[in-house]
């Protein structure tokens, strides 16, 4: 019979063993579960702030900061912040937005892969990337009242207050829900459509029914949860300015491709045609001017102070 030590320290060193297989087992699971990298951020406007997935600390955005699968983006106003993801579809949001990248999944090999976000308030522009144009139905992006899937374009959107304005101003009628209504337009064909590719076309969906836009220059609207989408109706000129202003970003910093390459992402997907500024408009001015925060500037609609601008 062994002595009693020797048994104690056998049964110690037991113990050790089958403690130091569970850690490793438990790093490896922390690992294989850890949120996966999806893009960078690529411009910053004013106060952008972001929860991350991984730590869920809130924390200030930076240009080339890294972008996870969960991260929760909100931004107040004035502000803006512009996501180039790994097979370059970009992200602009616009102020007071709420948005969550809930999964992509992307083979660089063949261009697969799928992309889905919710958004829950707030304005935002889509570009199709690689995975927009070889899997044009994996690309979807939720609202409170809708689906919105875009094949192969670029649209842009608002979801709540802002919505219910848009959708007023196109003539859409109420009752209109400020926390869940959205609106979705077309702006045209993705920069990596060609001859060969299917056509570009973005469909709003809710609970009741669908809208298809075709055609570049038209919207659509859910104006609460439940009901059916109105559309599609053409873009209205205050409309257009409305997203001309709060969408157009200037990055902070240098250009960020996160191949590593020479030739910003914004280049390669197209968003550098977004961030000239149209003619007589004052979209997105130098963040050293400080004009921009003052709340007595006028108004660009006409000088009038309205729904889409606090004077």
């Amino acid at each position: 019979m062994e002595p009693k030590r020797k048994q104690v320290r056998r049964a110690r060193s037991g113990i050790l063993a089958v403690g130091l297989l569970l850690t490793g087992v438990s790093l490896a699971a922390m690992e294989a579960n850890a949120a996966p990298q999806v893009g960078v951020n690529a411009a910053v406007r004013g106060e952008v702030f972001v929860t991350g997935a991984r730590d869920e600390n809130k924390r200030r955005a930076q240009v080339s900061e890294e972008v996870y699968s969960g991260d929760v983006v909100e931004t107040l106003r004035q502000s803006a912040l512009q996501i180039l993801l790994l097979d370059e579809t970009v992200f602009t949001v616009g102020q007071n937005c709420r948005m969550t990248i809930d999964e992509f999944v992307y083979d660089p090999s063949t261009s697969l892969g799928e992309v889905a976000a919710t958004i829950t308030k707030g304005a935002f522009r889509f570009i199709t990337g690689r995975i927009g144009t070889a899997n044009p139905s994996n690309v979807s992006l939720k609202t409170p009242a809708s689906t919105i899937g875009i094949r192969g374009t670029i649209g842009e959107g608002a979801v709540g207050e802002d919505a219910v304005r848009l959708c007023r101003t196109a003539g859409v009628q109420g009752p209109f829900d400020p926390n869940g209504a959205s609106l979705v337009v077309s702006r045209g064909p993705g920069p990596r459509r060609n001859s060969f590719d299917k056509r570009a076309r973005i469909v709003l969906s809710s609970a009741n029914g669908e809208v298809e836009l075709a055609e570049p220059g038209f919207a659509a609207c859910v104006p609460a949860p439940g009901r059916a989408p109105v559309g599609p109706f053409k873009l209205t000129p205050d409309m257009a300015v409305y997203f001309d202003r709060w969408l157009r970003s200037t990055p902070s910093g240098p250009g960020v491709n996160p191949y590593g390459g020479d030739e910003p992402g914004s280049k390669l997907s197209g968003q550098d045609k977004f961030n000239t500024p149209a003619p007589d408009t004052d979209v997105f001015p130098d963040p050293r001017n400080e004009e921009i925060f003052d709340s007595n500037i006028p108004d660009f609609f006409g000088g009038k102070c309205n729904d889409y601008y606090e004077c």
